[in-house]
């Protein structure tokens, strides 16, 4: 998607994210465990939880939903992405991720993402010659 079609669907009256409209919320159980492609990302204030960072996103293929999750690791990891994507003047649409759980030391669980490139072989996968 390029700059004009962002500032295109930021200006959409409704929702500063014109990437979600007509979508509703899906069950991010769904997801987790396995490999998904982003469609669209985009990491936004929560009006609970004293202002938060939370990241929404949609999925390739899936039309009717978005999925919203917070948790600094993840916030982190997709603003460490989105700084790169910026960077080399590149969409969402080529980065995979899975989210999986985790516990800390305390016994807290939560969510960690583990992103990668879908231009590249998985891991494990060789690079065709």
């Amino acid at each position: 998607m390029s700059l004009k079609d962002h500032i295109k669907n930021a200006n959409r009256e409704g929702s500063g994210l014109g990437f979600l409209h007509g979508r509703k919320k899906g069950d991010f159980e769904w997801i987790i465990g396995k490999e998904i492609a982003l469609e669209n990302a985009a990491i936004v204030q929560s009006n609970y939880n004293d202002g938060a960072e939370n990241v929404i996103f949609t999925v390739q293929g899936d039309n009717r939903h978005y999925y919203r999750t917070g948790g600094n690791v993840v916030v982190n990891g997709f603003k460490e992405i989105a700084e790169g994507l910026e960077e080399e003047g590149l969409s969402w649409d080529i980065i995979g991720v899975t989210f999986n759980w985790v516990k800390s030391k305390n016994g807290r669980a939560y969510y960690t993402a583990r992103f990668r490139d879908l231009r590249s072989p998985a891991e494990g996968e060789d690079e065709a010659i």
